[in-house]
């Protein structure tokens, strides 16, 4: 059985903290359509996520994003996705929130 059985679309308000190297960290879901179904994954893809770091005074610093609302869509896997890594590779295309 597939682990999404019809296209299920998502969408979750985050707020992040962009660290001096432009990376992300501190991920944290402030609403989502569904909580607690997909929190976990749609954080995990974010903090792959990198930026460049704002500048002040010529300085990178760390600093949390604006709340950041994105639209998921989760499509039917395959059965042979086994792996969670494969399933969400296979299964998650996401959008910015219009």
């Amino acid at each position: 059985m597939a682990l999404v059985e019809q296209e299920v679309e998502a969408t979750v308000t985050v707020d992040m903290m962009i660290e001096g190297d432009g990376r992300v960290s501190d991920v944290r879901v402030l609403e989502a359509s569904h909580p607690g179904v997909w929190d976990q994954e749609i954080v995990d893809a974010l903090m792959e996520w990198e930026y460049r770091a704002p500048v002040v005074d010529g300085v990178r610093i760390r600093r949390r994003t604006e709340p950041l609302t994105i639209r998921t869509f989760f499509y039917p896997c395959p059965e042979s996705a086994t792996s969670s890594t494969e399933v969400m590779d296979l299964c998650l295309r996401w959008t910015e929130a219009p």
